[in-house]
């Protein structure tokens, strides 16, 4: 059973290695066409602290992830299955996502109406990265 594990994950292996490879070339063409002085470093982290904020953000990648398992979740039933967030903080933080365009909400015409979260596509992508990084950082 393991092996079948492992042959299955040899091809994200040679995958995350030529990512690696590119996005190395591609940051060695920003730093050869870019001066990096101290000015410029510090506006680099700060955007990319930025970018990743929420991240850091408690909730949210709970959020995603039980949108990825629960695709189509009303707010009540999120509710339900993130024991401990309050309406407030899971009201937030999806309007949040929704803005970050990582999520999509719809409302559903009918008495009362219904509105859906899920996924968008770029809530996808993150989440299959985040679940790449685990399978890098655990050397499965």
């Amino acid at each position: 059973m393991v092996d079948v594990k492992i042959n299955k994950i040899k091809p994200l292996d040679k995958l995350l290695k030529e990512s690696r490879n590119l996005v190395k070339e591609l940051m060695d063409l920003h730093f050869e066409n870019v001066e990096h002085d101290e000015e410029r470093k510090i506006l680099e982290m700060k955007f990319f602290l930025k970018t990743f904020e929420f991240i850091r953000k408690k909730w949210n990648v709970r959020i995603l992830y039980e949108l990825e398992i629960h695709s189509g979740m009303n707010f009540n039933e999120m509710m339900r299955h993130m024991e401990g967030i309050s309406s407030r903080s899971l009201s937030d933080r999806l309007k949040q996502l929704e803005n970050l365009n990582l999520i999509t909400r719809t409302v559903q015409v009918g008495r009362p109406p219904k509105v859906l979260y899920e996924l968008s596509e770029k809530g996808q992508g993150i989440i299959e990265l985040i679940q790449f990084i685990i399978l890098y950082l655990t050397g499965i």
